[in-house]
């Protein structure tokens, strides 16, 4: 049975486009009859994130489709899906899917729909190293908030860190330090070694997290971004401050939520990843191909199709009334007509796009 990995933000906005809705027509009414749409007449629902390595329509091989009760109901566009292929191939490979927030506009009646997904950005879903061995909680992704004092870490480590610059997700573990007089502040280790310390300020937003954590046996844990610069690592802790916190989630949060993920590759095509291709969409004799043209781009080629013949049927016509009225005759090097036609047809590419 296949498990399902919170890759949700910690709000409930969804950002994320998807295509093909038009494809599984009847799917998408499921979600309409089963979920209740708001006064705006949209449905906000959960959903998954599901890798289909084995998907002949997709020109990368790395085909993610967005199911509902594992119906597939749209796919993530291409361009989007390679950027997110390294951490779904790790899930994929553990027995994990993606479960994300959903957001669907649906007319059923003119097949016109947009829905669009919630999920962490791309390299912040899937932590590189394991949760701990002794039970946590995860603080609530939320704000940047820089982690200072990262020197001695990174002098320590300069040799086998690699260099990368858009960042590494870690799970990092929150601590309690005093030193001296001064108020306490928080200390931040990835894998039981320290790596820095946040501000007074920056630790006020946090320490009723680790205090309350504490209090029950738990690590307070939560995400981080590690940048690793030629001489020097910003690294940046995603987490909601504890004033912003609902009751449960300071209060009475989960256990160790994150599972043990298979060891992370260098290479993500060296995953095993099982095949998981539903076939042929309910609506088309085709499911969604995945290089082709998102909804949006599709009308604008199917206006710009209609005025190349139109204007090819104006052109011709145009020719063979000079000819029988013996003003002109047609022939291959006329570019005057050719180019007027490029003319026209750029134009209607530009108002279409």
């Amino acid at each position: 049975m296949v498990g399902i990995y919170d890759a949700k933000p910690s709000t409930a906005w969804c950002d994320q486009d998807a295509v093909g809705m038009r494809y599984h027509l009847s799917e998408i009414k499921s979600v309409t009859r089963q979920e209740y749409a708001d006064d705006k007449g949209i449905w906000h629902f959960d959903a998954v994130l599901v890798l289909e390595p084995d998907n002949p329509y997709s020109i990368s091989g790395h085909a993610v489709s967005v199911r509902y009760d594992d119906q597939v109901i749209g796919y993530l566009p291409e361009i989007d899906a390679v950027h997110y292929f390294p951490e779904m191939a790790r899930l994929a490979a553990s027995g994990f899917d993606a479960g994300v927030n959903a957001k669907l506009w649906a007319n059923t009646e003119n097949q016109n729909f947009s829905l669009k997904v919630g999920v962490l950005r791309p390299g912040t879903i899937v932590p590189s190293n394991d949760p701990p061995d002794t039970d946590w909680a995860l603080i609530p992704p939320g704000r940047s908030i820089k982690v200072t004092k990262t020197q001695d870490y990174y002098e320590a480590n300069k040799n086998t860190l690699p260099i990368s610059n858009w960042g590494t997700c870690y799970l990092v573990t929150l601590h309690k330090i005093t030193r001296g007089t001064k108020s306490p502040v928080v200390e931040v280790r990835i894998d039981g070694q320290h790596v820095g310390e946040l501000t007074e300020l920056s630790s006020a937003k946090l320490m009723p997290y680790v205090d309350r954590f504490t209090d029950k046996g738990l690590s307070a844990v939560c995400r981080a971004q590690m940048q690793v610069l030629a001489t020097n690592i910003k690294i940046t802790l995603n987490a909601l401050p504890a004033e912003e916190a609902k009751h449960p989630q300071l209060n009475n949060p989960v256990v160790n939520p994150l599972p043990v993920l298979a060891k992370k590759e260098q290479n993500p095509q060296l995953y095993q990843t099982p095949g998981r291709f539903k076939g042929t969409g309910s609506t088309s004799d085709a499911a969604y191909p995945q290089g082709a043209l998102s909804d949006k781009d599709a009308g604008c080629a199917i206006i710009v199709f209609g005025t190349i013949i139109i204007l090819a049927l104006w052109w011709l016509a145009s020719c063979m009334n000079d000819a029988f009225s013996g003003t002109s005759s047609y022939t291959p090097s006329s570019s005057t007509s050719v180019s007027s036609l490029y003319g026209e047809l750029e134009n209607a590419y530009r108002h279409a796009t």
